[in-house]
């Protein structure tokens, strides 16, 4: 198929025996180790697959899907992937095509396929964000549900609270307090703001309270820059 030396290793390494037969059936497997649509269309004349059919079209879909995810939703509605979608599929292999009736066709009621989902109020996602975002959620839900068995009180974490004021030389604010006092008693529980609004103080609180009934608490960043500043503070 003209593929470089270390995508065929990679890929004939995932498919082992069955690599030729789940190319020929489906080149556009190869998007997902960094083939372009546009390579994948090449592979796929090659192989005798027509420009509409449903596995470019699915193919094509979960691509669009993958480039509005690059930009920030998990989801998408019809016309916010028709646009992407028609520029995907106005081209097969070097050859022009109506990509607007394709994305059309594409996007029919009902069009079934094992690269998407299509979620209530007609709105598409990729399995792959599917998949993630519902493990999130039932991780969540599971961690919403169990009860947490803490051998504090809220009274005695008020204490704990004062010990800190104490030592820091400052006052929590009624909102800081309060975070600090939900949060030690969920397993699950979300503090937000933006920068200065003293997440980082609420957080330093909730260490020492943790720390008088001997959990060490781990923590976890996404981003290089929120790593620096919790080692940092």
């Amino acid at each position: 198929l003209g593929l470089s030396v270390s995508m065929s290793f990679r890929v004939s390494g995932f498919y082992l025996q069955d690599t030729a037969s789940k190319l020929r059936e489906d080149p556009y497997r190869l998007l997902a180790f960094g083939l372009s649509f546009r390579e994948c269309d090449k592979l796929a004349a090659k192989l005798g697959h027509a420009m509409d059919s449903p596995i470019r079209l699915a193919a094509a879909v979960e691509e669009a899907l993958y480039d509005i995810l690059n930009r920030g939703s998990t989801v998408a509605t019809h016309n916010e992937l028709f646009e992407p979608l028609t520029k995907l599929l106005s081209t097969f292999s070097v050859k022009p095509c109506d990509g607007h009736a394709l994305a059309s066709q594409a996007l029919q009621a009902g069009y079934s396929s094992e690269n998407y989902v299509l979620l209530a109020e007609g709105r598409y996602q990729s399995n792959g964000a599917f998949v993630m975002e519902s493990a999130v959620a039932e991780q969540i839900a599971l961690l919403v549900s169990i009860p947490v068995q803490l051998v504090m009180t809220n009274e005695q974490i008020s204490e704990t609270i004062c010990d800190y004021e104490q030592a820091k030389g400052f006052r929590l604010t009624a909102l800081q307090h309060e975070a600090v006092t939900r949060a030690a008693r969920h397993n699950f529980f979300i503090i937000n703001g933006g920068a200065g609004v003293g997440k980082t103080t609420v957080l330093d609180a909730l260490y020492h309270v943790f720390r008088q009934i001997h959990i060490v608490p781990i923590q976890l960043a996404l981003a290089g820059k929120a790593a620096k500043r919790m080692t940092e503070a």
